[in-house]
């Protein structure tokens, strides 16, 4: 994508391949994200969509509306949602989809009115919704629990080459977005303050750690140390 023209055709005829702007997927998931990220992203959309035409066709209950959403539905962008940041207006339009089949409309968009909000309809059963799930905050949930791998599991592969890639000389707390960063790296990196601030820091019996830790820590993650201090060190 950042090879000048000039450098392309010699490298096509030397490799014997042929150049192309679609990359395509690869195992499942989108090889490259350009700047239209809701074009990139439009086939969970169409895979929702062909699936509730499906569902209109048939005469369904209140309870197996609520099945097809929660365990295909919703399901269908998990995958996605566990490394990219899909947008907002995308989340929000097959809210409006899931929302417009569980009210019953044979026509998505047909302008008939739903009785109640989706926002509404997430909210446990206990306090009066369905318990479905709110995409974009659940897309955010998936992407903070990565985050908190490269944070805890410092020795995967994954934590590795992300680290000597984008903070080698700091932890992930600390990272920065920095320049011609991969769009895996500014979807994990998205809810960084979120997993600070609900981060906590627990001191046990003390043998791993030293009096100095929080002088170490950041500003942002030292004032989130819990002080239960053995009575030695």
């Amino acid at each position: 994508m950042n090879v000048a023209e000039d450098t392309i055709h010699p490298i096509c005829e030397q490799l014997r391949v042929v150049a192309t702007s679609d990359h395509g997927t690869y195992l499942g998931l989108p090889s490259s994200i350009g700047r239209k990220k809701t074009d990139i992203f439009i086939y969970i959309r169409d895979k929702i969509w062909k699936r509730i035409q499906e569902w209109h066709q048939k005469l369904l209950s209140r309870v197996g509306k609520e099945i097809l959403i929660k365990i295909v539905a919703q399901a269908i962008p998990n995958y996605a949602m566990h490394i990219y940041l899909i947008p907002l207006n995308l989340c929000r339009e097959l809210e409006r989809m899931m929302n417009s089949f569980w009210w019953g409309n044979k026509i998505y968009g047909s302008g008939e009115i739903s009785l109640m909000q989706w926002g509404r309809l997430c909210k446990p059963k206990a306090y009066g919704g369905i318990g479905f799930k709110h995409l974009h905050k659940f897309n955010v949930a998936m992407l903070e629990r990565q985050g908190w791998r490269l944070l805890t599991n410092l020795y995967s592969l994954v934590g590795k080459i992300f680290k000597a890639r984008y903070y080698p000389n700091a932890c992930f707390a600390q990272a920065k977005l920095g320049s011609n960063s991969s769009y895996a790296w500014r979807s994990i990196l998205a809810p960084q303050k979120i997993l600070i601030q609900g981060s906590r820091i627990q001191v046990g019996n003390g043998q791993s750690i030293t009096i100095g830790l929080a002088l170490w820590l950041p500003d942002q993650v030292s004032g989130f140390i819990t002080t239960n201090l053995p009575e030695k060190l």
